[in-house]
């Protein structure tokens, strides 16, 4: 919707604060909204926050086990920070 849009443009400027703001503005409309959870994670990732990263892709996984993506970004998050064991 209309706040996951404004997240992203947010977020492709730099504005990763105002960009989170929007993605949960757009979870609490709609609480199983997958796509502002992954961009929650993924802009914590662009703010090489890789803890917050990891703690979003978490909360995607729990909620689709599936999701490969989400799998491979917090892997990757956890290789950053050295958690080399968790990150395989």
């Amino acid at each position: 919707g209309h706040y996951n849009l404004r997240g992203m443009a947010k977020g492709r400027k730099g504005d990763f604060e105002e960009a989170i703001k929007d993605f949960r503005r757009s979870l609490e409309l709609d609480p199983g909204n997958l796509i502002a959870l992954n961009s929650i994670a993924s802009t914590y990732y662009g703010a090489k926050n890789y803890q917050l990263a990891i703690d979003a892709y978490t909360a995607v996984i729990e909620k689709n086990p599936s999701d490969m993506s989400a799998l491979g970004w917090r892997a990757i998050c956890r290789f950053v920070l050295g958690s080399y064991q968790e990150a395989i």
